[in-house]
């Protein structure tokens, strides 16, 4: 009976009732027969009933057994009740489609819980992961580790009554993360959005920007206004995942955890469980699909303006409902004052055009510009330089054109062949680099060969021979200057350790025969005929890096890491025993000999007499005149330490707070050792 008139049930049940006594008076049926067909019209009456409540209330009826429930079996309403949840959770199922099924999210009602968000920052910062598959440690390029991404620094020292990280397992990156963020909760009152922010970019990053925006807390901005605002992309990005995540994660979680779930069958409880993974799956598709389409509509509209175009009201419309409820929503405002700002720099003579985009750069890093602000004004320079972007990846050439003065071309056969040339042909460029970098900044002149000059040089430089390369850099030091012969290593090695060891030792006062080997050993060991390799010894690498860090303990590992391939290649290339760990002799023939002056510990670079090169370091500190016994008693307490700069000398440092010490004459102490 479907039927849901009570009246027409009861009519329709007394009038089966008469029927079947009817039936057993008149002997057409037998007795069991007439109590059999009672208990199913009776069964088929409470199941009609309870056809007609919502599953909820069906459950409940059938769980009290009382009534005309009561005359169902126990195995069959057990039955019911698992299908009457299973109906249940698919109806809530079916509701979770409905609410921001465009993937956005609305921030100005975010209220999850603080478990959901803790859940939602696992996700999103490591994909819920603490460790790789070899067992290291997820780690960001930034260094943040763990599940909840936690910088070194922020575990050693939290604040705001956090404990700090104890250890690197996996339970306590997720306390301390849970306590963390909790902090930032309590800190911004509660208000979630603030402390998602803070927690990606830091309190002090959103202390800021609560003074540029306005406090959603007051009222003075709306929590998705402030959102929008946050003038660093990764956060602001970082703010609506988090809580788009955590928003569905709740929901979804609900769903598993409800007594509903508990009910069902295993068979259904699968079903929803795929129902709600396929779900997942979706909300993250449709979510990567509107950021896709947000960043590129941003990013189009953006060079639009940085081309001169004025965007129309339907372009604007447009752009508007593509990133509404992405991290770009709300950017509007500030695109379209950069397009009135735009087309002003676009009416203006090249130069007057460059020197307010300049200005505009520098108003936009005292007052804090956002993400946008930058990569538009980033566009426009792009545009106001094109007249002159293929001259710049020839600066040399930029500056003969500039000056007006022919540019002297250089040949590398020169600086086997005749050196003085070669060396004078580089101080000039040095000046003509020197001139270009003052004019366009440092990147556009840094170069001292054009790009023909670049490439027959390296490519003359791959067929010398060692005793050759050697020459090479013993000439460009002599004839011109070691910082050139050091920036043209540079240059022509480009990353190259080989080119950058071999013009470093080759240009040491006693350092011809420690770069000739080191220069062969990289042959030995990269063959480039097809010869095969040297090998060395198992273990040699492990047992060398312990010798480096005990003869020079002051080494950092990634320095140790970058020192062993330049130490093997000097030890195949001078012969050595390549089953044995190299002797300390041959550790100093290329990372240089460690002295002491006073308590400092210093490395005189492999070439160089470590007598001369002290005496110069003594000299230096005598010339201090009253600030040298100073320098002296600090050297040999503690109080100073020596560190090697850019150029090879040794620069005076202050132990406790690593900065340079200022001399009497207000700059920096340096001992010149290099020359």
């Amino acid at each position: 009976m479907s039927t849901g008139d009570e009246a027409t049930r009861s009519g329709i049940i007394d009038a089966t009732n008469n029927a079947i006594v009817g039936a057993q008076q008149k002997g057409y049926i037998t007795a069991q027969q007439a109590v059999n067909l009672r208990q199913t019209w009776a069964q088929n009456y409470a199941k009609g009933s309870l056809a007609m409540m919502t599953p909820d209330q069906r459950i409940s009826a059938l769980q009290s057994g009382s009534g005309v429930v009561s005359f169902i079996p126990p195995d069959q309403r057990l039955e019911m009740v698992r299908n009457s949840a299973f109906e249940s959770t698919e109806l809530k199922l079916a509701s979770l489609k409905q609410p921001n099924a465009d993937g956005t999210v609305d921030l100005n009602s975010l209220d999850a819980s603080s478990d959901a968000l803790t859940n939602a920052i696992f996700q999103q910062e490591s994909g819920n992961k603490h460790r790789n598959a070899d067992g290291s440690l997820v780690t960001s390029p930034k260094g943040a580790q763990g599940v909840g991404q936690i910088m070194p620094a922020t575990g050693q020292n939290p604040g705001f009554g956090v404990k700090p990280l104890q250890d690197s397992s996996e339970q306590e990156n997720r306390r301390f993360t849970g306590d963390y963020l909790n902090a930032m909760l309590k800190k911004y009152d509660g208000n979630q959005v603030l402390a998602l922010a803070a927690y990606n970019a830091g309190p002090d990053n959103v202390d800021s920007w609560i003074k540029q925006i306005g406090d959603p807390r007051s009222g003075q901005v709306s929590n998705q206004q402030f959102a929008a605002a946050i003038p660093v992309n990764e956060t602001r990005n970082y703010v609506y995942q988090v809580a788009d995540k955590a928003t569905k994660g709740a929901a979804y979680q609900a769903i598993t955890d409800s007594p509903d779930f508990a009910m069902m069958s295993p068979q259904h409880q699968l079903q929803v469980t795929s129902a709600l993974a396929s779900m997942r799956n979706q909300d993250a598709t449709l979510s990567l699909r509107r950021d896709n389409a947000a960043a590129s509509a941003a990013n189009s509209i953006q060079i639009r303006i940085a081309n001169g175009e004025i965007p129309s009201n339907n372009d604007w419309n447009t752009y508007n409902q593509t990133v509404a409820g992405t991290s770009y929503d709300g950017t509007t405002q500030t695109l379209q004052a950069i397009t009135a700002s735009t087309q002003h720099l676009f009416s203006l003579p090249p130069a007057q055009a460059q020197a307010e985009v300049d200005q505009m750069m520098v108003n936009l890093r005292q007052n804090g510009g956002n993400d946008t602000q930058y990569k538009v004004l980033s566009a426009v320079q792009s545009n106001l330089n094109q007249r002159r972007t293929e001259l710049q990846k020839n600066p040399q050439q930029v500056y003969s054109l500039d000056s007006g003065q022919p540019l002297q071309p250089l040949s590398v056969d020169d600086a086997l062949q005749q050196p003085g040339s070669w060396g004078q042909g580089l101080v000039q460029r040095q000046v003509n680099s020197d001139a270009i970098a003052q004019k366009y900044g440092p990147t556009a002149g840094k170069n001292l060969l054009t790009p023909d000059e670049l490439h027959n040089t390296q490519d003359a430089y791959d067929k010398m021979t060692s005793d050759q390369r050697i020459q090479f850099w013993r000439n460009t030091q002599a004839s011109s200057n070691p910082a050139i012969a050091t920036r043209l290593a540079r240059e022509v090695g480009g990353d190259s350790l080989q080119v950058a060891s071999v013009a470093g030792l080759a240009n040491t006062p006693d350092g011809y025969s420690t770069a000739l080997s080191v220069d062969k050993g990289f042959r030995l060991i990269n063959p480039a005929d097809g010869a095969a390799k040297v090998k060395f010894g198992t273990g040699f690498d492990d047992d060398t890096t312990r010798a480096i860090k005990s003869e020079y303990p002051g080494l950092s590992t990634m320095q140790i890491q970058s020192m062993l391939p330049v130490v093997k290649a000097y030890y195949a290339g001078s012969g050595g025993d390549l089953q044995r760990v190299p002797d300390d002799d041959a550790l100093h023939k290329v990372i240089g000999t460690p002295i002491k002056i006073g308590d400092a510990s210093i490395i005189v670079p492999p070439g160089s007499n470590e007598n001369a090169y002290k005496d110069n370091i003594n000299t230096g500190i005598n010339k201090l005149g009253e600030f040298s016994q100073s320098v002296r008693n600090g050297l040999n307490n503690g109080t100073y330490t020596l560190a090697p700069d850019v150029d090879g000398n040794q620069v005076l440092i202050a132990s406790a707070s690593q900065r340079r010490v200022i001399g009497n004459d207000g700059r920096p102490v340096v001992f010149e050792v290099s020359k």
